[in-house]
């Protein structure tokens, strides 16, 4: 298992101060090449600032895996999408295994809608589940797995000027 490795790229090579306040932002991407869970800080962002920026990520990596900014590990934190869905078949008809019919609402998705119902497979649909949702899912992401290429994400840093 490789160690945590990020790239930090800045168009400006250090933190620019706003005028009047005390405070810095700096701006650029940030390259994870080697994902992993026992996160090391990264300093081309944090070793910009007098003590610890807030730092706001762009939310979604180039290689589609969700980020956050951890801030007790001054690093990148990475999150599989497993979007939150909801499947609701009405079952007309039903038996143990196999093949059933449903009919999609015109209401609920009118793309979708047709005339007549279609033949679907559903494991162990029975006449219990008629009328009824048969599935319904809404799962958080799981932390990415140690040694995964995340990606770039940009970012927006701002925190005491040096």
């Amino acid at each position: 298992m490789a160690a945590y490795a990020a790239t930090v790229t800045l168009p400006d090579n250090v933190a620019k101060k706003l005028a009047g306040t005390g405070l810095g932002i700096l701006r650029g991407t940030v390259n994870l090449t080697n994902y992993n869970a026992t996160r090391a800080e990264i300093t081309g962002i944090t070793g910009k600032f007098r003590s610890a920026p807030t730092v706001l990520l762009g939310g979604l990596s180039s290689n589609g895996y969700l980020v956050a900014w951890d801030v007790t590990d001054k690093a990148v934190k990475a999150w599989y999408p497993t979007p939150a869905h909801q499947h609701d078949i009405l079952v007309i008809g039903g038996q143990a295994e196999g093949t059933t019919d449903i009919l999609h609402s015109k209401n609920a998705d009118p793309g979708l809608y047709k005339e007549e119902t279609t033949n679907l497979t559903i494991a162990k649909a029975d006449v219990a589940t008629k009328g009824g949702i048969v599935a319904s899912t809404a799962v958080p992401g799981g932390e990415v797995a140690s040694d995964v290429n995340i990606g770039t994400v940009s970012f927006v840093a701002f925190g005491p000027a040096p």
